[in-house]
């Protein structure tokens, strides 16, 4: 059987839920070898680079978090520890 998506390594198959191994087809195509008759064949594509880079980006967001209450909750502490209220004058 031929797939036409891209051949790439993060791909893998399986025919009748076994795994099955995935050929390039015509240079650039993914192929499964299928004996005859009905089956079910499943691809699947896993790239660890995908979970890599959302890693980094929640890591990212959670930092720009942090500097936003840091920034926010910062000014009331040194108010409320600095200034003497008005009518102690």
């Amino acid at each position: 059987m031929v797939v036409r998506n891209a051949w790439d390594g993060g791909w893998s198959a399986t025919v009748d839920g076994r795994p099955a191994p995935l050929l390039r087809a015509d240079y650039f195509l993914q192929g499964v070898t299928v004996p005859a008759g009905t089956h079910e064949i499943r691809l699947t594509y896993r790239d660890p680079m995908i979970g890599r880079g959302l890693a980094l980006s929640a890591l990212v967001w959670l930092m720009w978090l942090a500097a936003l209450a840091a920034a926010w909750t910062g000014p009331r502490r040194r108010r409320s520890q600095t200034g003497a209220s008005p009518e102690a004058a």
